[in-house]
């Protein structure tokens, strides 16, 4: 038993090793309302850069109807 036991834990290791950081790479496009970026977001972002180096953020500050407009169009993911 102790043998299955083992193979269990480490695929279970395996398993949360591959799921807890994938590997991401690609371009974000991101919309804050103004007043949102003078607070946690540049440390909230920084956190972001360092756990993924592959992904490009592209950040527009403005007020909400105009980013829920450049969502709308597709110019914005979130």
């Amino acid at each position: 038993m102790i043998t299955y036991a083992k193979r269990i834990v480490k695929d279970h290791d395996e398993a949360v090793a591959a799921l807890s950081k994938p590997n991401l790479e690609g371009h974000l496009r991101f919309g804050s309302p103004e007043h949102y970026t003078a607070g946690v977001l540049p440390n909230l972002l920084a956190r972001f850069a360092r756990s993924y180096p592959d992904v490009t953020v592209e950040m527009r500050c403005e007020n909400s109807d105009v980013i829920k407009d450049w969502v709308e169009k597709g110019e914005l993911d979130f």
